[in-house]
């Protein structure tokens, strides 16, 4: 790259937050930029993959440090310092000075491998959320509909479904079943039960 290029295109370190609205700035402000354009990211275990796949996705050329490499080349530095200004400072310089070299490949099995690991933690912490969410909508629900819970056990073969929580979304409180006569509640049950995938079951209606 020509030196008068780089100089036109040189910033100061700043700070980009990972919400879409934010990336998406600033893969204009790269695009917007003269001549070649590749990115050093340094490996952060599987913090780094986010942003790693929206700029594969953008089909940029992205290199991913190892941060132990990143340490060595940080260490030859004879001011050594560690803010987050500092090492953006130092991956770029890493960048200049590697910018030649080849890159991880967007197919690598590792990047595959800790993609997977990162997917399997939020899928995790999703399922704790929601168990968690259960036990509290059961503890409010056992006030006024004792054992509702027990009447409403799954009957379908979905297994994203969940006749409790979709039960209780529908008529939300005891008085919004109470108020009705038992053909009122018998009737509108039947059509919850039928747009939900569920068995119709005039009994089970009766006990609610």
């Amino acid at each position: 790259m020509h030196s008068e290029t780089i100089w036109r295109n040189l910033r100061k370190p700043f700070t980009v937050e990972h919400t879409k609205e934010n990336l998406n700035k600033f893969i204009l402000d790269i695009q917007r930029l003269e001549g070649e354009k590749r990115i050093f990211i340094e490996s952060t275990g599987i913090y780094h993959l986010p942003i790693y796949n929206y700029l594969i996705e953008k089909n940029f050329s992205v290199a991913i440090i190892n941060p132990l490499s990143m340490y060595k080349y940080a260490s030859m530095n004879i001011r050594p310092g560690k803010t987050d200004r500092l090492d953006a400072i130092t991956i770029a310089n890493y960048g200049i000075d590697h910018w030649f070299k080849p890159y991880v490949d967007r197919t690598n099995p590792i990047v595959d491998y800790n993609q997977l690991r990162l997917l399997s933690r939020k899928y995790n912490q999703y399922i704790n959320m929601r168990v968690k969410c259960r036990l509290t909508l059961l503890n409010i629900t056992e006030r006024t509909m004792p054992n509702i819970d027990k009447l409403l056990e799954n009957d379908s073969q979905n297994i994203k479904s969940d006749k409790y929580n979709s039960f209780v979304a529908k008529f939300i409180h005891y008085d919004n079943i109470s108020c009705l006569t038992e053909k009122q509640f018998v009737s509108e049950y039947k059509k919850w039960a039928k747009k939900e995938g569920y068995q119709q079951s005039e009994r089970k209606v009766k006990q609610i």
